[in-house]
């Protein structure tokens, strides 16, 4: 993870994008990647709905919702 950390900030850096990441924020956002690759729901805010109706809360708890949908 530390290589793809590195080469992630170095490619924000060239492109000069206001951009910071840390190691955990990286973990986090390839899991919950993986996650949505596997389990399909209506639209991308259903991952983090609240509403039983899809069975699945996959990502109500975890912060790098930010990452993902920014507001």
């Amino acid at each position: 993870f530390d290589l793809l950390l590195r080469e992630t900030i170095r490619y924000a850096q060239r492109t000069k994008a206001n951009f910071t990441l840390n190691i955990v924020e990286l973990e986090g956002f390839l899991g919950v990647t993986m996650i949505m690759s596997m389990i399909r729901v209506p639209s991308i805010e259903d991952y983090w709905s609240n509403d039983d109706w899809f069975g699945q809360k996959p990502f109500v708890r975890f912060s790098c919702y930010k990452l993902v949908h920014p507001l």
